[in-house]
């Protein structure tokens, strides 16, 4: 996220779903909606469940950057063997909301340490001593891509013609 969604974006986005999924009438709400409306089937994806929930950031070009960043999950690993990042988050949300309803957190996580798309289960000893589902993503700093982008030292970038 960090390089494509600017982190006020991705801190008010990670707020909105933190709420959303949180335990109590939230993840009741969110297991009943499941029920009803199938959002995290297979013919949904996760650029249209999203903001159907509203959890999307403010703004048209943080929107716009946002779902770009949806769609870029396809592109990922995850902890699943030959499951890309997206399905793995889109199936794990679905088969929790129709069995157990556990809370989900979401996070994020350095791509240095870790590139694949997580999920967990386990419990949340610090808040509520519950089982929850952790789902955390890799994120790569944007100072760190545009340090990445630039030519070493010694070596110019060829410039591209104008006109």
């Amino acid at each position: 996220m960090g390089y494509l969604v600017p982190t006020p974006a991705v801190i008010h986005v990670l707020g909105l779903l933190n709420l959303r999924f949180s335990e109590g009438d939230a993840i009741q709400l969110m297991v009943a909606l499941q029920r009803e409306f199938k959002m995290f089937g297979d013919a949904h994806p996760l650029r249209s469940s999203f903001p159907l929930l509203g959890l999307m950031p403010s703004g048209e070009e943080e929107q716009a950057r946002w779902l770009k960043y949806l769609d870029r999950l396809y592109k990922f690993a995850s902890d699943k063997a030959g499951v890309n990042g997206h399905d793995r988050i889109r199936s794990a949300l679905r088969e929790n909301l129709e069995g157990e309803g556990y809370p989900v957190t979401f996070m994020v996580h350095g791509s240095r340490d870790e590139k694949r798309v997580t999920v967990t289960i386990d419990d949340d000893l610090v808040l509520t001593g519950q089982r929850q589902m952790t789902i955390s993503v890799p994120t790569t700093p944007a100072r760190r891509r545009a340090k990445a982008r630039r030519a070493p030292p010694g070596i110019a970038r060829k410039s591209r013609p104008t006109g």
